[in-house]
């Protein structure tokens, strides 16, 4: 059986991308892949984009301070 890592984020956490664009934006949902990776549903809080959802692993993401 393979072990599966921890959430490194909670729901409502604060977040953004790290390279490329940065999708600040907030946790809304995270869930499992089939081989029991971790994935986070960010929601975007631009307002040109705002409610927009896309889905990234945790070594896409970083803690976002405001």
């Amino acid at each position: 059986m393979h072990e599966r890592p921890p959430f490194k984020f909670g729901l409502r956490a604060k977040v953004e991308k790290r390279r490329g664009y940065k999708w600040p934006g907030v946790v809304v949902s995270r869930f499992r892949t089939l081989a029991g990776k971790p994935r986070y549903v960010v929601e975007c809080i631009v307002p040109e984009v705002r409610g927009a959802l896309h889905i990234f692993s945790d070594v896409q993401l970083k803690s976002r301070q405001e």
